[in-house]
């Protein structure tokens, strides 16, 4: 696709070959006239300005019918109309000639059309067979005949034998060729015209003479205007005297393209965009062709060809037996503006219709070596609310890598049957462009006729691509954007796919012999729109990736409706490497994320160890000489692995030699041809943090993987989709840490599906820390031993909720409430009320008549009872939660814990509020011993630490500490500090069930209003052992204790209720009396 046009060596030569006219139809009526433009607003009134028209420019489009006489000047015409002596025309069909010759190939070659030189002839032109014919003579490789078309390959016919004989084609036209090797595979192109280009030199009434005669008699030719000398003249006068040029409004006819050497701050400038047009439909060449110079400007002026997105099929590349590159707008092509060489341009409000070639091209000298720099190289191009519309092929182009600093700005391009936009060259910006109908967005093309010197220091395809619009699809290229043989830095940020039924990024780490790879990338914070409207889907992919060194992050991709199966959100390839994909958004896709293989071939076997590289999906460094060392082959066979080999190093990417893969040890079988897949030691994937709802396929990896290819903390949840086999489908050493699963629970579904993979890559997978919620089955293990007690103990399984059956009440009875449908209790425990131990329940939770169903809350299963102090957690052992408070190891534990908490309380004191100028002293009355009383310590109120916000964990209060006073010692009291709230933020338990650590708020501080604390988050950790479920008294908001008004009484010291610092509980049949205060552990 993105193969070097033939313009290219034009443009670094020198300037495109102009050609002569065409055949129209033989009367076009005048179009209305534009809107006049006064001359006082006419910059040609300004200073400094030329005026076309002084030059003889008539800018008309009236045409008449003429009658020519083979070698006479003097036609008669059937009205004189606008004509005036002097002026340019184009009379059609009256002189008849071979234009323009080329040869194309070999085969397997990058050759573009040159001089035939004589090889072949064509004769029997006479203009009979039309006043514009293009004859293709396409030559097979191996093959002794030819054939040959006359509508640009759409249709071949059969020809004769390749030899010095004369072949017939049709209507008298010949063809003979003379010695060559033709057996290589080539094709021969030629262009006949029958317009002549002339001017007028006398008119007498109907009889209008010419300066040239026509070498045929025509009875009712076209005689037109033809603008191109005069604005030659213009455009010549106004570079050597320093001035600018005005074009009024009109339509110039060219039958060649107009040249502006060496300009020096000079502008070309229309009247009216839309009213102001370069109409090079009878012609050949770019309208506009800026050589050289520095500082030119173009501005307001339409430009119009003959080849439109209709033709898209006869300007591209051309599918022929003969040449691998034959271009049919090499054949007959026009553009609007070419840019050779020219340092800083800009081109503004102008608009292409109808190009058969990149409507707006570039190509230039690099900027040279330190020692060595170039001084004409294009140093900055802008185009600047420009348009492309129906045109055969680019819309904007840069050729070379030489190009720096093209910016495509604010451009409108629709109906473009070529890229819209192609680059090779450095710092291109692609920015808040509109995009419709158009062809991909191509950044790369790095092969070895587009590439200097400077290209291993500075690399090239360096782009931004921001801020545009797609929409619709895109009929050439297969992706809206792409980076490919050699883009690197690239950044793919903030557009918006809308509608879009074509695939939208493509970052390829495919390369050739004769290109690079492509790597770094960004594609971040794009909405992806895949909703197809207005034609039935097709197969797509959204972001595809199988280049080295990208990151894809923050991006929204979406099918609005019903689930689209023809859609890929994400796809990832080996053996990419260092590949970062986090918080994007995957809805209502076919597969939302798919990880595949991409495989390479061997081209060439040198030794039983060594063989070149034909196609290949390897992340190689052009300014590496050997690497890739240490790598693995696995070698392929009907596409499945066979055989692992070890590479010993990779040498050549670094030149222009073949590249070598050198191997450890011999294969079995080494042959030309043969696939393989690379397997990178470390492939550094990281998948985190993604939410993948509602697809058919939410995560598929069937690649190798690696030690270092993790999926973590992301969130699949099935929603409406239907028919969803599995949540993840693993095939290779991929770690799953941390996810959430919910909601797989159709039958024969699966949260997570193993399979078996070529050389047990499955088996050494890591599966911990995920939650299994809701889901049929969690663990599919196809593979065996991978998915044992031990991975179950680490990860927390909730299964979907049964229904009960439906009880009639008796009569006169109240109705049963329905309890919620969270899940029923985990791993088929009988009772709800009473699940299995080491697990958590979900589902109602069981009555328990001392304490409203509002305050109780379950904490995570196995992690103990932990004790909070001073922003630290300490766990208590196992055993010295529920039921067990009594034991003595867990009565010394506390008292150690205790002791540890008020130092810690008294080096806080001492270090923290000191150096914070906090005044060292208790407040008045408040004591320092720890399980006093209450109603004699006094209110408590929370304090922050100032310039403590590096973590909300930290909440140190200043104040009546818990504890007994020891007898005979006398508390000391220090003036009071002004309160200063902590921050109120209600955040629950952290984690589900399966989680380690939940972080939990043990002072006497409770419910909503001042002097609370929020239980606070925590990571989570699997639960191990056992251990009995601890519970915690919380609200529905993670709040301690009752938020209503008959709570608060209750725990200010009610008469029925605990008294304070006190704490009845009754737990299980058993009671325990525990004392209030900060530092106690409520279970």
């Amino acid at each position: 696709m993105l193969a070097l046009s033939a313009l290219s060596a034009l443009l670094i030569g020198g300037l495109a070959a102009s050609a002569a006219s065409a055949a129209v139809p033989p009367v076009a009526s005048p179009a209305p006239a534009p809107a006049p433009v006064s001359a006082a607003a006419s910059p040609a009134a300004s200073p400094g300005w030329l005026n076309a028209r002084d030059f003889g420019a008539s800018g008309s489009e009236y045409s008449t019918t003429a009658t020519t006489v083979a070698g006479a000047k003097e036609i008669v015409v059937a009205a004189v109309g606008d004509f005036q002596v002097g002026q340019g025309v184009m009379v059609s069909e009256c002189h008849p000639r071979v234009v323009s010759q080329t040869l194309w190939g070999p085969r397997h070659a990058v050759v573009m059309g040159r001089a035939l030189q004589g090889k072949a002839e064509l004769r029997g032109y006479d203009g009979t067979q039309g006043d514009w014919v293009i004859l293709l003579i396409d030559i097979p490789e191996g093959g002794k005949a030819f054939r040959w078309s006359e509508d640009l390959a759409r249709t071949w016919h059969p020809g004769g034998a390749v030899g010095p004989d004369w072949q017939p084609l049709r209507d008298g036209l010949e063809v003979r060729f003379s010695e060559h090797d033709w057996e290589k595979g080539y094709n021969v192109a030629f262009s006949c015209r029958g317009q002549l280009v002339s001017a007028i030199t006398a008119i007498d009434g109907t009889t209008v003479t010419l300066r040239d005669a026509p070498s045929r008699a025509v009875a009712a030719a076209t005689l037109r205007h033809c603008d191109d000398a005069a604005l030659q003249a213009a455009i010549d006068e106004a570079v050597k005297t320093r001035m600018n040029l005005h074009l009024p409004n009109g339509r110039y006819r060219l039958s060649r393209g107009l040249v502006v050497r060496q300009p020096m701050s000079f502008t070309l400038e229309g009247a009216q965009a839309e009213h102001t047009i370069l109409d090079i439909s009878e012609g050949q060449g770019a309208c506009i062709t800026l050589s050289q110079g520095s500082d030119a400007t173009l501005r307001r002026m339409t430009m119009l060809g003959h080849s439109g997105f209709a033709e898209r099929d006869q300007c591209g590349i051309l599918r022929t037996q003969g040449s691998s590159y034959f271009w049919g707008f090499g054949a007959k092509g026009c553009n609007a503006v070419t840019i050779s060489n020219t340092r800083r341009v800009l081109v503004e409000d102008c608009h292409g219709r109808r190009m058969a070639t990149e409507c707006f091209v570039s190509g230039s000298r690099s900027r040279g070596l330190p020692d060595k720099p170039t001084q004409d190289h294009s140093q900055s191009t802008v185009y600047l609310r420009c348009s492309a519309i129906d045109c055969g092929r680019n819309a904007f182009n840069d050729v070379t890598a030489g190009s720096e600093n093209t910016s495509v700005i604010e451009c409108r391009i629709v109906d473009v049957g070529g890229c819209a936009w192609e680059g090779a060259s450095r710092f291109v910006k692609f920015v808040g462009n509109y995009v419709r109908n158009a062809g991909t967005v191509a950044m790369g093309n790095l092969g070895v006729a587009n590439r200097d010197a400077t290209f291993p220091a500075l690399g090239a395809g360096q782009h931004l691509v921001a801020n545009n619009i797609f929409e619709s699809t895109v009929p050439y290229g297969g992706a809206a954007v792409r980076a490919a043989v050699g883009a690197t830095q690239v950044h793919i940020t903030h557009n918006t796919f809308v509608n879009f039924n074509a695939s939208a990024v493509h970052l390829s780490g495919s390369s050739d012999p004769t290109h690079y790879p492509t790597a770094q990338a960004v594609v971040a914070g794009n909405l992806f729109d895949m909703t197809a409207v207005d034609a039935a889907p097709v197969p797509r992919t959204a972001i595809d990736i199988s280049a080295a060194q990208v990151i894809v992050a923050d991006n929204q991709i979406l099918v609005r409706g019903e689930c689209d199966r023809t859609v890929t959100a994400l796809r990832l390839l080996e053996p990419a490497i260092d590949i970062t994909v986090h918080d994007n958004l995957i809805r209502n896709c076919g597969q939302g994320l798919a990880c595949g293989r991409a495989s390479s071939q061997v081209a060439a076997v040198i030794d039983p160890q060594t063989f070149t590289l034909g196609r290949r999906f390897l992340p190689l460094e052009h300014r590496l000489e050997t690497q890739l060392q240490g790598w693995q082959i696995a070698w392929l066979t009907g596409g499945r692995a066979e055989a692992l080999s070890t590479v010993q190093g990779i040498t050549g990417a670094s030149g222009t030699d073949p590249v070598t893969v050198r191997l450890a040890a011999p294969p079995e079988r080494l042959e030309a041809g043969r696939s393989f897949d690379a397997l990178p030691p470390q492939s550094n994937w990281n998948l985190h943090d993604n939410t993948i709802a509602d697809c058919l396929q939410p995560a598929v990896f069937d690649i190798y993987g690696s030690p270092t290819t993790i999926f973590r903390n992301n969130i699949l949840t099935r929603g409406t989709a239907a028919g969803v086999p599995q949540a993840i489908l693993v095939g290779g050493q991929v770690h799953l840490l941390g996810n959430h699963l919910v909601g797989f629970d159709e039958p024969g579904s699966a949260a997570l599906s193993l399979q078996a993979s070529a050389f047990r890559q499955t088996a050494r997978s890591r599966i911990r820390d995920n939650v299994f919620a809701g889901c049929a089955e969690a663990v599919r293990d196809a593979v065996g031993g991978v998915w044992t007690p031990a991975a179950a103990a680490v990860n927390a399984i909730v299964e979907p909720a049964v229904a009960a059956p439906a009880v009639a009440p008796a009569a006169g009875a109240a109705a049963p409430v329905a309890a919620p449908a969270h899940g029923a209790a985990c791993h088929g425990s009988a009772d709800p009320r009473r699940p299995r131990r080491g697990v958590a329940m979900a589902g109602p939770r069981p009555h328990y008549r001392h304490r409203p169903a509002a305050r109780r809350t379950r904490l995570p299963p196995g992690t103990g009872p932990r004790l909070r102090c001073l922003g630290r957690h300490y766990p208590l052992p196992r055993g010295a939660g529920r039921g067990a408070g009594r034991d003595r190891p867990a009565r010394r534990h506390r008292l150690r814990l205790l002791r540890r908490r008020r130092a810690l309380a008294a080096r806080s004191r001492r270090t923290a509020l000191g150096p914070l100028g906090l005044h060292r002293r208790r407040p008045p009355g408040h004591t320092r011993w720890r399980h006093h009383p209450r109603a004699e310590r006094g209110p408590r109120v929370p304090r922050a630490l100032p310039g403590a916000g590096h973590s909300d964990r930290v909440d140190l209060r200043v104040g009546p500490a818990p504890g007994r006073p020891r007898p005979g010692h006398r508390p000391r009291t220090r003036p009071a500090l002004q309160p200063r709230p902590a921050p109120r933020r209600p955040a629950g338990l952290a984690g589900l069930a399966g989680h380690r650590r939940a972080l939990l708020r043990c002072g006497p501080g409770r419910g909503p209003g001042p002097g609370t604390r929020p239980v606070a988050a925590a990571a989570s950790r699997p639960l191990r052992g056992k251990a009995r479920e601890p519970r915690m008294d919380t609200d529905e908001h993670g709040w301690e204790g009752d938020p209503t008004a008959e709570g608060a009484e209750e725990r200010r010291g009610g008469e029925e209720g605990r008294g304070r610092g006190v704490n009845h509980e009754r737990h299980e049949g058993h009671e325990r009396k525990r004392g209030g205060g900060r530092g106690r552990v409520r279970p």
